[in-house]
C-alpha cells in the first residue's frame, strides 16, 4: 500500500502536465481492464511504443528494445522485450499459427505485464525522466543514444603479439553492430545540432526550385 501511494503524486502530474505519457497511461489502463488476453497484449504493446518510440524507424522492434534496455537495464532485458513485442506483432498481423498454444500465450502476457509494470515504476520514480520523455523525438533520440552508450557493456577479447602487447580487439558481432548504431546516432545528433541555427527556407520556395529543376 505504501509503495502504491508513492506513485499517486507522479500519476497526478502525468494527468495534469504530460501529453505523451497520459496517452501511454490510458493505454496501460485499457490493457489492465481488458478481458481478452490478446487485447491486453496489444494495449500494453501500444503503451510501450508511445513511451519508447522517437520517430519513424525501419526497425521499430529493435529501436524499442534498445530504448527499453536504457530505461530498464539488464543482461536479458533487450532480448526479452524483442521476444514479447514479437508476440504483440503476431497478434496485430494475424499470425494465428504462432498463437495456438493457450498456455504459452498467458505466460507471455504475464511476462509482458511485468515488463510494463517495471517500466512504469522506473518512470514514476524519476521526475526528470518524465520530463525527458515529453520532449521532441529528436531530443529523445539523442538522449536514448547517449544514455545507451553510457550503459552499454562490451566484452572485448584482445589479440597480442609475441611480447604480450595488445594489437587488435575482437568483439561479438552484436556488440559491433551496436557500436556502429551508436556512432551513427552520434553523427546524426551532431548534424542536427549544427543545423539548428541555420536559416530556414520556406517550403514553397523549395518546392518551386524542385519543380523548376524537373523542367
Amino acid at each position: 500500500m505504501e509503495e502504491a501511494e508513492s506513485y499517486f503524486e507522479p500519476i497526478i502530474k502525468i494527468r495534469r502536465d504530460k501529453k505523451r505519457l497520459i496517452h501511454a497511461l490510458d493505454l496501460t489502463l485499457q490493457g489492465c481492464f481488458a478481458q481478452k488476453w490478446n487485447v491486453r497484449f496489444v494495449c500494453f504493446g501500444s503503451a510501450a511504443e508511445v513511451i519508447l518510440n522517437y520517430g519513424e524507424k525501419d526497425e521499430l522492434t529493435e529501436a524499442l528494445a534498445n530504448a527499453y534496455a536504457v530505461l530498464v537495464p539488464g543482461d536479458n532485458s533487450k532480448k526479452e522485450f524483442k521476444r514479447l513485442y514479437g508476440v504483440r506483432s503476431n497478434i496485430v498481423h494475424g499470425n494465428v499459427k504462432k498463437l495456438k498454444d493457450a498456455e504459452a500465450n498467458i505466460q507471455n502476457l504475464s511476462a509482458f505485464e511485468d515488463m510494463i509494470r517495471v517500466l512504469w515504476k522506473t518512470i514514476l520514480c524519476d521526475n526528470g525522466l518524465m520530463d525527458m520523455l515529453e520532449k521532441s523525438d529528436k531530443e529523445r533520440e539523442t538522449w536514448f543514444g547517449t544514455t545507451r552508450g553510457e550503459t552499454m557493456t562490451l566484452h572485448p577479447q584482445f589479440v597480442v603479439d609475441a611480447k604480450g602487447k595488445k594489437k587488435s580487439v575482437l568483439l561479438s558481432y552484436k556488440e559491433y553492430e551496436e557500436l556502429l548504431e551508436l556512432a551513427q546516432d552520434s553523427i546524426d545528433a551532431k548534424m542536427i545540432e549544427e543545423a539548428k541555427d541555420e536559416p530556414r527556407v520556406p517550403w514553397e520556395q523549395v518546392k518551386s526550385k524542385v519543380q523548376a529543376s524537373r523542367l
